[in-house]
């Protein structure tokens, strides 16, 4: 652990927060990974079991079920064995479903493997982000909950390129859906070396370990002040949360817009897109198994890609302008997708401008929903009741989810894939409304001083920083107007001087 000197005082240089994120976000690898693959290999499952389009529908969905209710449990677990011991856990029983969907005989060994896997990408998909903001720094918290989500699209397009290399070989969807037995293995040996959330041992009256962790992962003369902060919150709270909690009034407004993003986030068609790529590309004309996976892949890099320009941006322009200017360009890219698959399967000219439209919205999703639900969800809710919180976004998050995948086909089958695209872009302007009345900007404001604004009486919309278009327009060119204002200041010294 490096160490620099500063007068008297002796910092520790917050290294292993970084190390912290990037092995709890190997969690992130088993969402990601898990839900994407079967976008390749059903197109061999199909043929193997005969399925039709209700049972395929449901072979996806199965898993999406999984996580609905492992998402849903999770809050009382991770209260119960902490966050640590709860990701343990859930990569163990991560590797053993896996194993079970390699091994498939049957449909319905296929299934119910799907479904335990799902139970713990529904797990982590709560407890990662909100393990990695309870030990980053208030500064770099946004970035690092993004780790996650970078860890999910590596994850995903990580899936597209070994559909790619396995589709020809014998047994190849076997190979797709065993080999998520490896970022398991490797998240539970890195996740025996991490401790548990300071605030998690807090709450257990476990100040001295809270004390040791933090001592890693800030800086030495911030420790005593953020025990304080953390244990204030903690002495206000009168009882354990109960999920009754979550209906008072004063948690109504935080509870409508993570509900409201859990909900958006899916039904503005990402995953849509991201499991059926390759059956719409099928459908619009592509021929061949190793084109429609490859375009594929063009999607997965591009939401990748764009999970990192995010993880920069996020802690730069804050979090509602980049949430309303990606979903206004969503928007633009669903009603060209529309409009395109109208032609596509007749002119190869609109099958590639296809494409282009499919990688610029999943860029803007990647940028904004893909991301910032998850970083929101774990900064708006009160200590309290964040993991119940979290855990029922979670949840209904994963319910949306498992509603698109099992009607997607089918509302294709009944309108075609641009009617189902035209039923996205309203929901997508519809969500534009509801995120620029109602999320808050939470840039570079502590959790405890989130909770503290939101027990003051004040609207959701301000319990993080009252955002004006003023302000966005200054944080945009912060870095150009320090530097106007520092060559005016010498310019005024020279000219008294003079």
């Amino acid at each position: 652990m490096a160490e620099i000197s500063n007068g008297n005082k002796k910092k520790t240089h917050p290294t292993f927060v970084y190390l912290f994120a990037a092995t709890v976000g190997m969690g992130g690898v088993l969402f990601g990974y898990g839900t994407a693959v079967i976008s390749g290999a059903m197109l061999f499952i199909q043929d193997r079991f005969h399925l039709t389009t209700f049972q395929m529908s449901l072979t996806v969905s199965m898993l999406l079920a999984g996580a609905f209710f492992g998402a849903l449990i999770s809050g009382k677990i991770t209260e119960k064995l902490g966050r640590k011991n709860s990701l343990l856990l859930g990569a163990a029983v991560f590797l053993i479903g896996s194993l079970i969907c390699g091994f498939a005989v049957s449909d319905t060994m296929l299934l119910a493997g799907r479904f335990i896997v799902g139970l713990i990408i529904g797990m982590t998909s709560f407890i990662v982000p909100l393990y990695i903001s309870e030990i980053a720094p208030t500064s770099l918290r946004g970035r690092l909950v993004i780790i996650n989500t970078l860890a999910v699209t590596g994850g995903m397009l990580g899936s597209y390129i070994l559909n790619v290399f396995l589709a020809p070989m014998p047994h190849n969807w076997r190979f797709m859906l065993g080999i998520g037995v490896l970022p398991a293995a490797f998240m539970f040996g890195g996740l025996l070396f991490l401790p548990q959330s300071p605030r998690w041992l807090m709450k257990r009256g476990r100040r001295a370990h809270a004390r040791l962790t933090l001592e890693k992962i800030r800086h030495i003369d911030e420790v005593e002040a953020e025990l304080e902060a953390i244990e204030a919150v903690i002495n206000s709270q009168q009882s354990h949360s109960k999920w009754s909690d979550l209906l008072k009034h004063k948690y109504r407004g935080v509870m409508v817009v993570g509900i409201g993003l859990a909900i958006i986030q899916l039904f503005t068609g990402c995953n849509a897109v991201l499991y059926f790529a390759p059956v719409i590309f099928k459908n619009s004309g592509f021929s061949g198994i190793t084109a429609q996976l490859m375009a594929t892949v063009g999607v997965g890099a591009a939401n990748f890609l764009f999970t990192i320009v995010a993880i920069w941006l996020v802690d730069k322009l804050g979090r509602r302008f980049i949430l309303n200017s990606t979903l206004a360009g969503m928007s633009i890219m669903l009603l060209m997708i529309s409009v395109l698959l109208r032609y596509s399967a007749t002119n190869s000219l609109c099958r590639y401008f296809l494409i282009g439209a499919m990688i610029i919205y999943i860029s803007c999703f990647a940028l904004g929903l893909g991301n910032l639900f998850w970083l929101l969800i774990s900064e708006i809710y009160p200590l309290r009741i964040r993991a119940k919180a979290m855990s029922l976004a979670t949840s209904i998050n994963w319910l949306s989810n498992m509603v698109v995948a099992m009607l997607f086909l089918e509302v294709v089958n009944r309108i075609g894939s641009s009617g189902a695209f035209a039923i996205f872009t309203i929901i997508s302007v519809a969500s534009m409304v509801f995120c620029y009345l109602l999320v808050p900007e939470t840039k570079g404001v502590s959790l405890e001083k989130i909770e503290a604004n939101l027990n003051s009486g004040k609207s959701v919309r301000d319990i993080g920083l009252p955002v004006t278009h003023k302000m966005r327009l200054l944080n945009l060119f912060k870095g150009h107007v320090e530097k106007v204002n520092k060559r005016s200041n010498e310019n005024l010294k020279n000219t008294e001087t003079v």
